[in-house]
């Protein structure tokens, strides 16, 4: 996973994953045109950011009680960082009915957050 977050030149890289069998769904950050990923700011302006908890739950055909969904930052030197899912996110995992979450904090290590 560390290997494909760090392919491209972005200052920090993210990567999410929902293990489903011995394959897991992989999201990275991006700007998918879906109507589900848009955002409207106060100033009336709008875009459509995909961050990459949004794009590993969307490829999930149906979600499981089950499902974890772990979430990775790595520093454009490889360091692992905070990872913790924004408002946005925490919203739009909310919405697909995304209960367990798994993040690395700004140590590295993994935290535990559930989303009611």
């Amino acid at each position: 996973m560390r290997e494909a977050a760090l392919s491209n030149e972005q200052a920090f890289h993210v990567v999410a994953w929902v293990e489903r069998g011995k394959t897991p769904v992989i999201g990275v950050n991006g700007s998918a045109e879906k109507p589900e990923f848009r955002r409207r700011f106060k100033d009336g302006k709008e875009c459509f950011i995909s961050h990459a908890e949004m794009d590993a739950v969307s490829k999930l055909r149906d979600i499981s009680p089950h499902d974890v969904l772990h979430v990775m930052r790595f520093t454009k030197r490889g360091n692992i960082s905070m990872a913790k899912p924004c408002k946005y996110c925490h919203e739009y995992l909310r919405k697909k009915g995304i209960k367990k979450v798994r993040y690395t904090d700004w140590n590295g290590e993994w935290q535990k957050m559930t989303i009611d």
